[in-house]
């Protein structure tokens, strides 16, 4: 993270949840990538001025307005995200850092519970989009990750 020179209240934030719950972090050129150690269920994205706090949509959409947590992006069906501002998490650290480790637990729990059959994360029955690709899973527990879904897309795009 110190290489996108986040600001001091995103960096404590990652501290501050790596000190409490079992984390890996994926970096990529302008943000970092919080994910549970146990599941590998993405639960935040750091970017050097805000965070982006993965939730159920219900959870979301029950914060949206509400100080610290801004707006929500819903980005699937079983995805939203909270945007958090750099200033938002300083002056309510405690409540964004609580957010943001319930955020992991659910997609622990969200991920451990079925496995989408090719891409072995959380994708099966129990949710109707996979949170690998963020396309539909159909019947079979299929999703766009799925390289027989690729193959077929690509036979008819190209």
């Amino acid at each position: 993270m110190a290489s996108q020179r986040p600001l001091k209240p995103i960096a404590q934030l990652i501290r501050a949840v790596q000190h409490r719950r079992p984390v890996e972090l994926d970096h990529r050129d302008d943000y970092v990538i919080v994910r549970s150690g146990k599941a590998g269920a993405i639960a935040l994205f750091a970017h050097p001025d805000r965070v982006a706090i993965c939730l159920a949509p219900e959870r979301a959409y029950a914060l949206e307005g509400r100080k610290p947590f801004g707006h929500q992006i819903p980005r699937t069906p079983v995805t939203s995200y909270v945007i958090v501002t750099a200033k938002g998490v300083r002056k309510n650290f405690g409540a964004v850092v609580d957010l943001a480790l319930e955020s992991l637990d659910w997609r622990v729990a969200e991920r451990t519970s079925a496995f989408c059959a090719r891409c072995g994360v959380g994708c099966g029955p129990k949710l109707d989009a996979c949170p690998n690709c963020w396309t539909e899973v159909d019947l079979r527990g299929r999703c766009l990750c799925h390289q027989d879904v690729q193959a077929e897309v690509m036979r008819l795009v190209g």
